[in-house]
């Protein structure tokens, strides 16, 4: 393997790194919001999934529903 063959390869690979942490410090702040709404959103489903299992809704259900809900509304609230 010649020398050139060897740069041009860590060239390549500094550049790469470079082009991905450019990109990841672009997009990360707008992925952990997404990734936030999502977690808000199945923590909101999983609580009303387990109040209608037991197909009855007690307070405590519907407490835990509303406080849920707010969590989401919060984290759709955030920019």
């Amino acid at each position: 393997m010649n020398w050139q063959v060897i740069a041009t390869s860590i060239g390549t690979f500094i550049l790469g790194i470079g082009i991905v942490w450019k990109f990841l410090g672009k997009w990360t702040i707008h992925a952990k919001r997404y990734v936030g709404v999502a977690k808000e959103a199945l923590d909101l489903l999983d609580v009303v999934l387990k109040a209608v299992e037991d197909q009855k809704i007690d307070t405590i259900e519907v407490e835990n529903i509303r406080k849920e809900a707010e969590e989401l509304i919060k984290t759709l609230g955030k920019k």
